[in-house]
């Protein structure tokens, strides 16, 4: 019974001596990324990333886990287990990590890098007109201090028009101008063929309409940086209403029969594609008399139509005579 005793004794004071003297290999610790891949553009993140450490020792056991993030304090673990975030923009941020069991055996330190860029760029647009070019030059200036900017987008009316790429700042894109031509108001002496549209102007606003006079086009602008942050700035060019209309009178026009609108008999609201072909100024002498009472009426009783299809649709069906 003593020497069995004894022997037991002898096992355990043996085991003793191999966790704290023979113990001389360092543990095994590797890492875990949660995005596991970057969930941006071009290997970037473009959330928190969560790190998560885990250690084995087969002898001794882990003590600790150490790390540090981008050269700057280390941190300590305690056990074989445990997570930590990087929730800050930087490119190439090194996370250096080891650890080191209870016979104090110290790993080889590990290193990874990730990049990380959730800030979305910086985007700013203006424009200016060119009137004798037909042109709207657009001057953006977009930056991005971390992934750096990968493009700009030129959008009109929610349709891509233009992309280009580069890091910038600075972005240009000319539009040119398509350009039609409103008239609305009074006129007489209709003829209208299938090439030409011809009429007698007694009263009418005649003008160009783009994006600058008489038009409203809605402009987005697209800013991408390498990681696919995106922001994205806004112009509308609207109609300025304290522009002077031109008002022309007792003028001849003749246009290319390309119109929409609605051409009367004594009124018109027309949008042609091109200018006008031929415009001479006449003469009327116009006085008020009954016929020009009509012509008054009737043009104010035309352009309540146009906000009534289904009424103007029952008055075509009685052959009602708008031209």
């Amino acid at each position: 019974m003593i020497i069995l005793l004894f022997l037991l004794m002898s096992i355990n004071s043996s085991s003793r001596n191999i966790l704290s003297s023979d113990d001389t290999t360092p543990p095994i610790t590797t890492h875990a990324l949660n995005p596991p891949t970057p969930d941006g553009d071009n290997g970037w993140y473009v959330s928190d990333v969560t790190v998560t450490l885990n250690a084995t020792d087969d002898m001794s056991g882990v003590m600790k886990i150490q790390y540090r993030i981008d050269e700057g304090p280390i941190w300590t673990i305690p056990g074989d287990y445990g997570t930590f975030n990087i929730d800050f923009d930087k490119e190439n941020i090194s996370v250096e990590y080891w650890a080191v069991d209870k016979a104090c055996n110290e790993e080889k330190h590990n290193l990874f890098t990730i990049d990380i860029d959730q800030t979305e760029p910086y985007i700013n647009v203006h424009y200016k007109i060119i009137e004798n070019e037909k042109l709207v030059v657009f001057n953006a200036t977009a930056t991005d201090s971390k992934s750096k900017i990968n493009r700009v987008e030129f959008y009109v009316s929610d349709v891509i028009y233009e992309t280009v790429y580069g890091p910038g700042p600075y972005y240009i894109w000319n539009q040119s101008m398509d350009l039609d031509f409103s008239v609305e108001g009074f006129i007489s002496n209709i003829n209208i063929t299938d090439e030409y549209v011809k009429f007698f102007a007694i009263r009418v606003s005649a003008c160009p309409v783009n994006t600058y006079y008489g038009y409203h086009w809605s402009y987005r602008f697209y800013a991408y940086d390498n990681a696919g942050n995106l922001k994205i700035d806004y112009i509308d060019i609207p109609h300025y209403s304290n522009q002077h209309i031109p008002i022309e009178k007792y003028t001849w026009y003749t246009f290319a029969n390309d119109y929409e609108g609605h051409i009367y008999k004594y009124y018109i609201r027309a949008l042609f594609e091109e200018e006008p072909i031929n415009v001479t100024p006449g003469n009327i002498n116009f006085q008020f008399n009954m016929l020009n009472n009509r012509l008054f009426i009737s043009s104010l009783f035309l352009q309540f139509l146009d906000h009534f299809p289904l009424l103007q649709r029952l008055l075509d069906i009685w052959r009602w005579n708008p031209l």
